[in-house]
């Protein structure tokens, strides 16, 4: 298997409300990442990438706090697969093989 591939993900949040919003998301793979905001107070959206380094499934987790609240983020499942690197087939002796090359 070549893990030389990175895998991206994007996650859009859109937080409603509050002030000094600190939004706190942890990737299931050893990172997490904090996200500050100054103003919610009509609807703020936060936008973030992650790379995940190999294939398999991740639970991410989330919340979002200020001094007076949190509200936790529902648990979501990401998962990550390994592209398809070959595909060979082979026919019966008297029919030519088939071999197809992702480019």
């Amino acid at each position: 298997m070549d893990w030389s591939e990175n895998w991206v993900c994007l996650l859009v949040v859109w937080i409603i409300g509050g002030t000094d919003v600190v939004l706190n998301i942890d990737w299931d793979d050893g990172t997490s990442c904090v996200v500050s905001c100054a103003n919610a107070s009509d609807m703020t959206v936060v936008t973030l990438n992650h790379t995940y380094s190999m294939p398999g499934n991740f639970t991410l987790t989330g919340m979002a706090d200020n001094v007076v609240s949190n509200i936790r983020l529902e648990n979501q499942l990401v998962a990550v697969y390994e592209r398809i690197q070959d595909l060979v087939l082979h026919f019966s002796s008297n029919s030519p093989s088939f071999h197809y090359h992702e480019s």
